[in-house]
């Protein structure tokens, strides 16, 4: 099954490959069983053919990244220091940058990004 794309079928082409949306249909079936509301629009969930696992040692930084910002949500002052001593800034989503980079955050803010390392 090298190329699973069915080349006439648009949603198949579009979303993902066919047995992807076969696991798809599958499994919503399967939830809707159970009178579950299941909305059409799920998007399909990549193959694990196509994924690529990342490095022990990216997933380290990423958490330390995670947790910085965590910390940083629940009230850690400002401290570019600690971002530039663990190496971690290009670990950071392009939103996460923006609120370790902003000196004086709101307190919605310090709420969205403490809850992510619990």
């Amino acid at each position: 099954m090298a190329n699973e794309k069915h080349p006439t079928d648009p949603e198949t082409a579009l979303k993902g490959t066919v047995r992807t949306i076969t696991k798809k249909k599958k499994y919503t079936n399967l939830v809707a069983s159970f009178n579950v509301p299941v909305s059409k629009y799920l998007p399909v969930i990549e193959g694990s053919q196509s994924i690529k696992p990342r490095s022990s040692e990216k997933i380290a930084y990423r958490a330390i990244a995670v947790a910085v910002e965590a910390v940083k949500g629940e009230g850690m002052e400002h401290d570019e220091v600690i971002v530039k001593e663990w190496g971690v800034s290009s670990y950071f989503s392009l939103e996460e940058l923006q609120f370790i980079n902003t000196p004086n955050v709101t307190d919605q803010d310090r709420v969205k990004f403490a809850w992510r390392y619990a």
